[in-house]
């Protein structure tokens, strides 16, 4: 291994590390501050919105590469970083507020009554699942996002189809199941 993989290596798992710890941090409320006292539902809404344009500009990346059109494959791949990357801004800035909206909850007080929760119904489960995976990919995808876009910086072309051929279905189904968990939990969110 080059010494120039080994600190590709090294960047990407501190990079990696410390998106992970901050994200725990906000999940656990352990990091707050106050910066939006009005309109909590603007970066949830926002959030949805960057999924979806990270969506678009994914496919579009596949179909670029697939055209052998690979100057506009970068420029998208380039832009879904980014994207998310924004996407990942935004998200901390919400959850270090300490606002947290609960599916189910249609009084907003906090807790779920046994009434709320027999309205809530199956759809529930069914955002706890979509909610869950969502979760546990994107915490996991990131290294190897990290990965593709430094083989593919590299020209090491072979290693990188082998590598995007798992981490793009795998991000797609983050930024598609984002904007799902949004649109499920959108009718509890105050305002």
């Amino acid at each position: 291994m080059a010494s120039s993989d080994r600190l590709a290596l090294i960047v990407i798992g501190v990079l990696s590390a410390a998106v992970l710890a901050l994200v725990s941090l906000l999940s656990n409320h352990w990091l707050q501050w106050q910066l939006i006292s009005h309109h909590p539902v603007l970066l949830p809404r926002l959030n949805a919105i960057i999924n979806s344009l990270t969506t678009v500009v994914l496919l579009g990346g596949l179909l670029a590469v697939q055209r052998g059109q690979i100057r506009l494959h970068k420029v998208l791949m380039l832009t879904a970083f980014l994207l998310s990357a924004t996407f990942l801004v935004s998200y901390v800035i919400y959850h270090a507020q300490g606002l947290e909206v609960r599916f189910g909850d249609q009084n907003g007080d906090g807790v779920l009554s046994p009434a709320e929760l027999v309205q809530a119904g199956v759809w529930r489960q069914i955002y706890f699942a979509i909610l869950i995976s969502h979760i546990l990919l994107s915490a996991v995808i990131l290294p190897f996002i990290l990965m593709s876009y430094y083989l593919g910086w590299q020209q090491r072309i072979q290693a990188h189809k082998r590598l995007v051929h798992f981490v793009w279905p795998a991000w797609l189904y983050v930024t598609i199941s984002g904007v799902l968990v949004y649109c499920l939990l959108a009718p509890y969110y105050p305002g």
